[in-house]
């Protein structure tokens, strides 16, 4: 049986060691609101290689579910 992708934030830990998101534009922002939603598996897989170039020395670059109720509420 096949399991459902469920959207997800690209996440990584700042030099202070808060959580930033991986916006569209590559850029890493404390806002999750700026994050790249990431609806598709294999996109998310391509995503979280983009991250993990663009993470500054060696940043643990992660992907986090996304709960629609938390985001959008």
């Amino acid at each position: 049986m096949t399991t459902l992708f469920k959207p997800h934030l690209l996440a990584a830990n700042s030099a202070d060691g808060n959580a930033v998101w991986l916006t569209e534009d590559d850029r890493w922002s404390d806002d999750p609101l700026e994050a790249e939603v990431l609806e598709d598996e294999a996109h998310a897989t391509i995503r979280l290689i983009d991250g993990r170039v663009l993470s500054r020395q060696g940043q643990s670059v992660r992907l986090v579910e996304l709960e629609a109720s938390a985001r959008f509420a």
